[in-house]
């Protein structure tokens, strides 16, 4: 994995990051069609369960459910089979600014104290979010990490300082 490898993953994606795209259809293509492609460019194996647990069940912890409180996107594993990095995803459509997705993501966190990085995505931007220890988490900007801003380099960058599998491998 390289630089030069998530540019090009961005600009095949690029064509999928609107309306009118078939990734618009669900959050599963959503998935599929952007998210997937730029988490296995930063060198994430989706297909391993020691790298990634996809659709990860959250059951509570005060009482005994067969059922899950919730369901994560993914869950991406360190080196020592620790949860690493949790990425919710969203439909292309949705607006992940909305508050109601940033406090659902706000529980998944508290599923997890030890995640050192939270993502909220619809495909086409990327909030992410770095734990910095005892329930302090920093921005990784103030705005949202956009695939169709112009410096697609910058772009490449700012996913692999903070999502490239390296960090966590």
């Amino acid at each position: 994995m390289c630089l030069a490898d998530i540019e090009q993953t961005i600009k095949k994606v690029i064509p999928h990051v609107n309306t009118d795209s078939l990734a618009a259809n669900h959050e599963t293509s959503t998935r599929y069609m952007i998210i997937d492609p730029i988490l296995r460019a930063l060198g994430w194996d989706l297909s391993d369960p020691e790298q990634c647990i996809v659709e990860c069940p959250i059951y509570p912890a005060e009482e005994e459910s067969a059922y899950p409180v919730f369901r994560l996107d993914y869950l991406l594993l360190d080196s020592a089979g620790k949860p690493a990095v949790l990425i919710e995803a969203k439909n292309i459509l949705e607006d992940t600014r909305n508050q109601d997705f940033l406090d659902k993501m706000d529980e998944y966190l508290e599923c997890f104290p030890e995640i050192r990085v939270g993502v909220l995505t619809n495909g086409e931007y990327w909030t992410i979010d770095i734990h910095e220890g005892n329930n302090n988490w920093r921005p990784d900007r103030p705005v949202p990490l956009g695939l169709n801003w112009r410096d697609q380099g910058e772009t490449a960058l700012r996913l692999v300082e903070s999502l490239a599998k390296g960090k966590f491998w």
